[in-house]
């Protein structure tokens, strides 16, 4: 039997990526962080959105390193067109959300508002590192 291939529709082309890393439940978790980022973020994704990625790498593990429990985990998955960036830790607190302006002189408190700004979607999942007790934040960045 022959087809036309005319007739076949074309597959969307595949394009997946996955990389995780455990960081140490310390303060130079963000840092660690955004270097797996930069290294481990595949070339398509890091032409177009690395310096967003990067900045929600690193108040994502930001959060989790002063709010959460270890061990920390970071998981970046490239799909087409966007970026998924997941921080899991065993804390089963949601990330803290500012309420009203944060003053010009605060050295906290922008985190979220940041993962808000340059994500289209985030949210936060009742599943652990490995699927075990805790929390998932996860954002996904648009090319």
């Amino acid at each position: 039997m022959t087809t036309d291939a005319s007739a076949v529709p074309e597959a969307p082309p595949v394009h997946r990526e996955h990389a995780r890393v455990v960081l140490r439940h310390a303060p130079s978790a963000p840092g660690a962080a955004r270097r797996f980022a930069r290294n481990h973020l595949c070339a398509v994704h890091a032409a177009g959105a690395l310096d967003a990625v990067l900045v929600v790498v690193s108040e994502l593990v930001t959060n989790a390193v002063e709010h959460g429990r270890p061990p920390v985990v970071l998981t970046l998955i490239c799909n087409l067109e966007q970026v998924v960036v997941g921080v899991h830790d065993t804390s089963t607190s949601e990330p803290p959300r500012t309420q009203g302006e944060v003053p010009w002189y605060a050295e906290s408190g922008r985190g979220m508002q940041l993962v808000e700004g340059l994500a289209v979607h985030w949210g936060v999942s009742g599943e652990g590192p490995g699927g075990g007790t805790g929390k998932g934040v996860w954002a996904t960045i648009t090319l």
